[in-house]
């Protein structure tokens, strides 16, 4: 037992070196200015849908432009993906049906 607990090493990181978090900025593109200008945009483009009421929360956002390697259209497209996930999956528990009797 104690073999399979020691073969897996836990990885939890609750904070970096400021050396290791510039190297990350650099890689994904994360400047104060990336930063603030796809957030504009992505706020942007997500509240021209009307069919949608998007998670506007700058946590989040900079969450899914951080995997996107802050591009607003990868981003974007993240994030509908996800809408669209949502509808399929609301769609399904429409159309099932389950006994209640036990």
């Amino acid at each position: 037992m104690d073999f399979y607990l020691n073969k897996y090493v836990s990885y939890e990181v609750k904070e970096l070196d400021e050396s290791s978090m510039q190297k990350i900025k650099k890689e994904i593109g994360e400047t104060e200015e990336s930063r603030t200008r796809c957030l504009q945009i992505l706020r942007k483009d997500l509240q021209s849908f009307k069919d949608i009421h998007p998670c506007l929360d700058e946590d989040f956002l900079l969450q899914v432009l951080r995997i996107s390697k802050f591009d607003s259209t990868k981003a974007l497209q993240k994030i509908l993906r996800v809408y669209q996930h949502q509808d399929k999956l609301a769609e399904a528990f429409k159309t099932c049906s389950m006994s209640l009797e036990s």
